[in-house]
């Protein structure tokens, strides 16, 4: 097949199955699983035996093949499980190879699998993980499977009143949809939680695709009554949500299918819904609908779910199944086996999909092509095991939907992906159609489940640019603007499920759904309500004070005020989230009486006893009418917790009649707020399900509230003299119309908000004008419109229509009345008190952990402390300082987590795996720990961030919560960014608080004092850093033609007076570097620190109200200039500008606009220019004397220490540690560390410590070993030539592996130690060595990549030793060029494909025979800008590569 068909998931499910084994009809797998399970003395399953026969001439109906040239029914039929395996890759029904195969290379140890597209690195699953199906008999999940449909009992079919039954209790339930399916889905997992584990990633869809289901398939019974004479209720949920899967009820069945649904969780699913249907149906009628569901399994409603839901979901599951045990399943998976070895088939997948859709290439920008290509094979062995069963293989399908997630990979690529994959499979195999088809069908069902995650953001972000485009069209946003807001939402929802609104968009957001309310009849105000955000509250008792403030303010003077205060976000998948028990802030209690009477509201009776039976609420000694109930609030995973609202907040206001005086001695009374606090309110995609909000009465709501549920009727009648003894009196409308009077008279009276229903009726038209001239048209449900008003009133015959738009309010479920009055919640500690306990506080407490070699880390750490404030009362530490005793005491983690070089930890994060082993508990509220990770490391490295990975493996394995995505920040594309991230990540997670008035937040005091400084090498700074005293001894020019900017000099460093310092071979020395006298004398001139005291002691206090402690800070014990001299960064980076800007325009150095300008301009270029911060002071005089020393300490980076590759043997020299060092100089400005070592001669002082580096010379001396450097790169050869020739020297007998080395520099007087090398070449130590010159004028330029090239098969000769140690040091920008050269060389000497050599790396990779020690931020002029447009072209020059190699190979 040329070009194989790719179905839609609608094709698939509805397709019949057509192969051999699949014409059974619904319910008739119990007998082909009994076939199956009756295996032949051969091992042949019976029921292939029936299909393909058993004779030596049989035609097999897979492929195609007769006799014993198909192992399917060769033998007697069954194949040897050798000839299975060996030869699956022949075998003419798995389909013979036709990639081509070149000379074979050593073989491999599995690998890690990484999937078809995107995922991250750090997501990794083994091959042992992998089920690897090698048999056709079902798994035993299947087989449960089977014998649960077999189980299942049949039902009588629904006759026509039947159906009338059904739909009209479903029509009646369609008002409260939203209440009645939250508590169809919350029921359904606490019957069976295992739902809640395998729909987690669908939890919040989960309603609205349930009711769609039910709601069609109810439709369905009787398609003649769907036509609608007028529009009657939304015919979706809502119609303006889309699926990517499919809305008919089998298409969602086939969707939850996949997810692991089975017979038992629909059954369950059936009382779930009998239960809703019961408890959360205001309109259902006791005589029918009642009547019907009181019958249980018998009753219409009942049948009709068992049937058309639960039947109907079995026939899909059927369906399914039998495709499972198809004879094309059995060839799939045993393709998917057969192509292991194949690995070409990556390559020219990923080749043809790139290049038939481009637009995918930025998804691969920055990923390494050859490892996704080597890793196919293992994708389709997960597709392949789909045929034994999607439930055995959904772990695995769950780790590559979290890690698509993670890389944003769009579902809209998953059928591109699919026809190509197809496309590859069908050139890689001969294959039937069946077989083809099935392969498409497998891939459909494991694309769904890996796709499902990054489909619910989808919708959210598709229902967030909804919202924030509509805002920006009515508040005149700027396009910029808006892409910029959704940009920002686009990066939180990918890291945590979810984004934050500001406080501005909440009370849009707000109105928005009060304007869009349909059932709301006083919407005219909707642009006046005050919105107060407080969603930082975290406790019941916060909640509780927040809620009486509302009641305050909403009834402050008796002009009722429309308020709403919004409590956290419902968090993604959370179930619940914060909520109200109640229904409303003031409800009256019911008292059932022992006559079956009741006193009170007899719609409040079940609460009142619940929370008497529950809650221990004691009502008054004297019980009345009107005693308000208290309210009970539940945090996620906290009990619930009581508490009463005093009462003079509800302001009741005493019902008395303008006309009928005896009306005042009923006692009515009713609050004067209707405060709703059971409404969820979402806005672009973000649940509020604590969010109370009050308008003001329309007379007719507490009128019919106490003639309906009170039954005061008989009593008002007979005290304003009306006629009783029939109903065409007409004394009851009488009797309501007295009422409202009655309430209108009160309110009035003592001066209370409140409208009449004709009034009010008034405005609602005046609001639809008002509307209809900004151009929307207004949604309105007519029966709480015009119904609820009245014949009388002008919107009784307005036509209205009732659309749904966002956002929007929905109904919530009864949390108490779903998970049942005894359902058994243990009183938390102050439920059994009338008042929350005023202990109750928040105790969420941070702890900031970092580790850096360059002190990135920390300042980071130091800015999430400023960014979280007062309120967290954040606490920042190293990780070395990390301990139990430390970390309970607090309910977050937040890591800034630096790697160094190729993996290692940085010196103060050295001990934290080891301290780590305890569980993460917060010992004060006894949950998990919640943890987020930022890592820093540079991808020049293998190992990216690798330490940064561990930090957050271990915080997980040791019990803590991971609350936003793992966020691996690349120094080539600078951090800036990648932090900003992670505090988006944060604030999502951490709610900013606000300062309470009159708190006066911690503050650094610093002073300087007179002082003696001690003597003795104890006090010397350095020594705090780690970095102890030697001495220079030597520095010697490497270039024959120095200049003022290109220039490296060799420095030797006597270390034999270093107490216990030693070095090894290959390994770094840290150089602590001193800043400039010039400059540090400059600096304290501009914040004006006069000359005298540049030698006083620095006093550094932190003040935190009468508290006053040591500050925590680098420059303790030492005096104003040692401090800025070794501790503390002055120079301008990148990293450190915005602070340091910022710094100058608080101080009023710039205006705005000035400060926005450089923020604007290239980072840089903004560095050259400046390059000091003495520098930008200069600038802006304005600043001088304005800056505080404590402001000018805090902006300051700390100084950190640089790393230089060593370039001695400590074989030969173990008491002299020498390194090259290049000068660094942009637009005239020297390097710090550089231009500081450069200035040094012999007898200088100079501050170092000796790091060990796994980039050492090999144990083995006979082992070859290739050697690649470029520019100062070649110095740790310096150090591995000494060795070897000290080795040669010392003994005749010791025998040397080859060594070649390869390096490259711009000029020939440019290169670095040329003598020595060639004196290791002539002695042997060498046996190539070969310098290529970029830039040597009357020269071909040739690079250190060329030279390798022409001695490809010197190179691969070397390489395919199984000792072979390879090692290359240099600036990472060349790093990948010379990867590529590597790969070419492979190519060449063994003749063999690109992605075998890339193999090839790998295997010497994974041996730890692959050596790097390279550096990614060199800022020569552009250089950073330029690495990062070569990084994002990885993928393109890739794509490019393999092309050159597919048309070399046509040729």
């Amino acid at each position: 097949r040329t070009s194989p068909r790719l179905l839609t998931l609608a094709q698939v499910t509805s397709q019949s199955a057509r192969m051999g084994a699949c014409q059974s009809s619904p319910y008739a797998m119990a007998k082909q699983a009994e076939c199956h399970q009756q295996v032949s003395h051969d091992g042949l399953p019976t029921l292939l035996r029936r299909e393909a026969g058993c004779g030596a001439a049989t035609k097999c109906p897979v492929s195609g093949s007769t006799g014993s040239s198909c192992p399917f029914v060769s033998n007697g039929g069954a194949p040897a499980e050798a000839s299975r395996r060996a030869s699956a890759a022949n075998c003419p029904a798995v389909g013979s190879s036709r990639m081509g195969s070149r000379t074979p290379l050593p073989s491999r140890p599995n690998c890690s699998v990484q999937a078809y597209m995107g995922q991250p690195d750090e997501v990794q699953i083994s091959h042992s993980e992998l089920p690897l199906p090698q048999d056709i008999l079902p798994s035993q999940a299947t087989l449960d499977d089977i014998a649960d449909m077999r189980a299942w009992p049949s039902a009588a079919v629904l006759t026509a009143e039947d159906i009338v039954v059904v739909k009209g209790a479903w029509n009646r339930t369609l008002a409260w949809k939203d209440a009645m399916m939250e508590a169809v889905v919350y029921r359904w997992i606490i019957l069976v939680p295992e739902v809640y584990e395998l729909l987690s990633v669908k939890f919040d869809e989960l309603p609205h695709d349930l009711y769609t289901m039910i709601d069609k398939s109810v439709r369905a019974l009787d398609p003649r009554t769907e036509v609608h004479h007028r529009e009657s209720y939304i015919a979706g949920f809502p119609a303006c949500v889309t699926r990517d899967f499919g809305d008919t009820p089998s298409e969602i069945m086939f969707h939850y299918t996949l997810l692991g649904l089975r017979p038992r969780h629909w059954a369950l699913l059936k009382e779930s819904f009998l239960f809703a249907m019961k408890t959360h149906n205001p309109y259902m009628y006791k005589e029918h609908d009642g009547a019907d569901l009181d019958r249980g399994d018998e009753g219409a409603v009942a049948r009709f779910f068992h049937i058309h839901v639960v039947g109907k979901a079995n026939q899909v599951l059927q369906k399914h199944l039998d495709r499972l045990q198809s004879p094309a399943a059995l060839v799939v998976r045993q393709q998917a086996i057969a192509l292991k070895p194949l690995q070409d088939v990556g390559q020219t997948f990923y080749r043809k999909l790139l290049t038939k859709y481009p637009d995918l290439i930025d998804y691969f920008a920055d990923t390494d092509m050859d490892h996704h290509s080597q890793h196919l094979h293992a994708t389709l062995t997960v597709v392949g095991s789909a045929g034994v069963g999607l439930r055995d293989i959904l772990p695995t399908l769950t780790k590559l939907a979290h890690a698509h997630s993670q890389a944003m990979i769009p579902t809209s690529s998953y059928a591109q992906v699919g026809e190509v994959l197809c496309e590859t499979l069908s050139q890689a195999f001969e294959m039937s159609d069946e077989v083809a088809d099935f392969w498409v069908y497998v891939y459909m069902c494991c694309a769904t489940v890996i796709s499902a995650p990054m489909a619910v953001e989808e919708r959210l972000l598709s229902e967030a640019r909804e919202f924030f485009e509509q805002l920006a069209k009515e508040e005149d946003w700027g396009n910029a603007r808006l892409e910029a807001r959704l940009k920002q939402v686009e990066v939180e929802v990918g890291l945590c499920g979810t984004y934050r609104h500001t406080s501005a968009e909440l009370q849009a957001g707000a109105r928005l759904a009060w304007r869009n309310a349909p059932k709301c009849i006083g919407r005219i105000a909707w642009d006046t309500l005050l919105v107060r955000d407080r969603r930082h509250s975290n406790t019941a008792h916060d909640i509780f004070e927040e809620c009486k403030e509302h009641l305050s303010i909403a009834t402050g003077g008796g002009a009722v005020r429309s308020v709403m205060t919004v409590f956290a976000p419902r968090k993604p998948n959370q179930q619940w989230g914060t909520r109200f028990w109640n229904s409303q802030f003031c409800r009256y209690a019911g008292y059932r009486q022992q006559d079956g009477s009741v006193l009170g509201d007899p719609a409040n009776v079940e609460f009142t006893e619940m929370v008497m039976n529950r809650f221990g609420w004691m009502p008054p000694k004297k019980r009345t009418r009107f005693d308000p109930l208290p309210q009970i609030v539940q945090l996620p995973g906290e009990e619930p917790v009581m508490c009463e609202f005093p009462r003079d907040l509800f302001c009741e206001i005493p019902l008395s009649h303008p006309k009928y005086s005896k009306f005042s001695s009923l006692g009515l009374k009713w609050t004067s707020i209707p405060a709703i606090n059971n409404f969820n309110m979402r806005i672009g995609g973000v649940d509020y399900p604590c969010c109370p909000f009050n308008g003001w009465f329309v007379d007719l709501e507490i009128s019919r509230n106490l003639v309906e549920r009170y039954g005061i009727g008989p009593e008002v009648a007979k005290i304003c003299g009306f006629d009783t003894s029939n109903d065409s009196t007409g004394w009851r409308s009488m009797v309501l119309q007295a009422v409202s009077c009655a309430v209108t008279h009160s309110f009035q009276k003592k001066k209370f908000s409140i409208v009449d229903h004709y009034t009010v009726s008034t405005q609602f038209l005046t609001h639809v004008d008002r509307e209809k001239q900004c151009g929307r048209e207004v949604p309105a449900q007519w029966s709480w419109i015009g119904g609820f008003a009245g014949v009388h009133c002008p919107v009784w015959h307005y036509e209205m229509r009732d659309f749904y738009l966002r956002p929007q309010y929905h109904y919530m479920s009864s949390r108490w009345v779903v998970e049942g009055v005894n359902a058994g919640f243990a009183a938390s500690p102050g439920t059994n008190s009338r008042i929350a306990p005023e202990g109750c506080v928040d105790n969420r407490r941070v702890l900031i952990l970092f580790s850096s070699t360059t002190g990135t880390s920390k300042r980071f750490a130091n800015m999430l402390a400023k960014e979280l404030g007062y309120g967290y009362r954040p606490k920042v530490m190293n990780l070395n300082s990390f301990s139990a005793g430390v970390a309970l005491a607090f309910s977050h983690i937040l890591c800034c987590v630096a790697t160094f070089n190729d993996g290692a930890s940085p010196m103060d994060g050295s001990q934290f795996l080891e301290v780590l082993p305890f569980g993460l508990l917060d010992q004060r509220t006894g949950k998990p720990i919640r943890f987020a990770v930022m890592c820093l490391g540079s991808s020049v490295y293998p190992k990216f961030c690798a330490f940064g990975k561990r930090v957050d493996k271990a915080l997980q394995v040791a019990g803590g919560v991971r609350f936003a995505k793992t966020i691996l920040s690349d120094e080539t594309r600078g951090h800036a960014a990648s932090f900003q991230k992670f505090l988006s990540a944060v604030r999502v997670e951490l709610e900013p608080k606000p300062v309470p008035l009159g708190t006066v937040q911690p503050y650094l005091e610093v002073s300087l004092v007179p002082w003696s400084p001690p003597h003795g090498d104890d006090f010397l700074p350095a020594v705090k850093q780690g970095h102890v005293q030697a001495r220079v001894i030597c520095s010697q020019e490497l270039f024959t033609k120095p200049t003022a900017e290109r220039s490296t000099r060799r420095i030797s460093i006597d270390i034999s007076g270093c107490r216990g310092m030693s070095y090894t071979t290959g390994g770094h020395l840290s150089v602590l570097p001193v800043n400039p006298h010039e400059e540090i004398l400059s600096l304290c001139d501009e914040i004006g620190i006069p000359a005298d005291q540049l030698h006083w002691q620095v006093k550094a206090i932190m003040v935190d109200g009468d508290d006053r402690s040591a500050a925590d800070i680098s420059c303790r014990d030492t005096s104003l200039y040692d401090a800025l001299k070794w501790h503390f960064d002055i120079t301008v980076r990148a990293s450190n500008l915005a602070d340091i800007l910022m710094m100058v325009r608080n101080a009023g150095g710039m205006t705005a606009e000035e400060h926005d300008e450089l923020m604007l301009d290239d980072p840089e270029d903004v560095v050259a220019r400046f390059w000091w911060v003495s520098r930008v002071l200069r600038a802006f005089p304005c600043t001088r004397g304005k800056i505080t020393l404590a402001t000018l300490l805090t902006t300051l980076g700390a100084q950190f220490p640089r790393m230089y590759s060593i370039a001695s043997s400590s074989l030969v020299s173990p008491s002299i540690v020498e390194v090259c060092v290049g000068l660094v100089s942009i637009q005239g400005n020297r390097g710090l560390a550089s231009a500081y070592l450069h200035s040094l001669s012999a007898g200088n002082p100079v501050w170092i410590s000796c790091q060990s580096s796994s980039f050492s010379p090999p144990r083995s001396l006979g082992a070859p070993v290739v050697m690649v450097g470029a520019g100062t790169g070649v110095a740790p050869f310096v150090g591995f030539a000494q060795e070897r020739k000290h080795l040669v020297a010392g003994s005749a007998s010791v025998v040397l592996g080859p060594a070649q080395l390869f390096t490259g520099c711009r000029l020939q007087g440019e290169q670095i130690c040329a003598a020595l090398f060639e004196e290791a070449l002539q002695v042997g130590a060498l046996g190539r060595y070969s310098t290529s010159f970029s830039r040597e004028p009357n020269t071909e330029r040739k690079h250190v990549t060329d030279a390798l090239r022409d001695a490809a098969e010197e190179v691969w000769e070397a390489l395919r030793h199984p000792s072979c140690q390879y090692y290359f040091c240099g600036d990472g920008r060349i790093a990948d060029s010379v990867w590529d050269a590597l790969v070419e060389c492979i190519m060449r000497g063994a003749g063999t494909s690109r992605a075998k050599a890339v193999a090839e790396l790998d295997r010497m990779r994974a041996e730890g025979r692959y050596h790097l020690d390279v550096w990614g931020e060199i800022a020569h002029g552009n250089g950073m800008r330029r690495l990062q447009r070569r990084q994002s072209t990885m993928a393109k020059r890739w794509l490019k590569a393999v092309q050159d190699q597919h048309s070399d190979d046509q040729h």
